[in-house]
């Protein structure tokens, strides 16, 4: 899970989605934008369209900050806010990691891959 630093609040997602590029990859999408921050932070949207069930909702959530985690130290100088939402439920948790690389190397977040 990352760390509350790393995290969005509402309002600044609110910002994003107002001022924010958008990108699209598969089962997943990315609003971003520039940010003064030493860092990138990261919201993750998952829809009840998505999964009805909270359980599932969060599972997925969690998956796809455990992931960013993971990838955070080859990130790029560049600081990004950046919501990533779902626009579909992935058919397996094996694909999320790919996609979400695809999205961070798209934006010019990800450097060391």
């Amino acid at each position: 899970m990352l760390s509350a630093k790393n995290r969005l609040n509402k309002r600044e997602v609110e910002r994003i989605f107002r001022k924010g590029a958008n990108l699209s990859e598969s089962f997943l999408y990315a609003r971003f934008l520039e940010n003064k921050a030493k860092r990138s932070r990261f919201a993750i949207i998952v829809s009840k369209k998505i999964h009805s069930g909270a359980v599932e909702r969060n599972r997925l959530r969690r998956k796809t900050y455990a992931i960013l985690q993971e990838l955070m130290p080859n990130f790029s100088d560049r600081n990004l806010d950046m919501a990533i939402g779902y626009r579909s439920a992935p058919k397996s948790e094996e694909e999320i990691a790919p996609i979400i690389e695809k999205v961070l190397k798209k934006t010019g977040n990800l450097s060391k891959f």
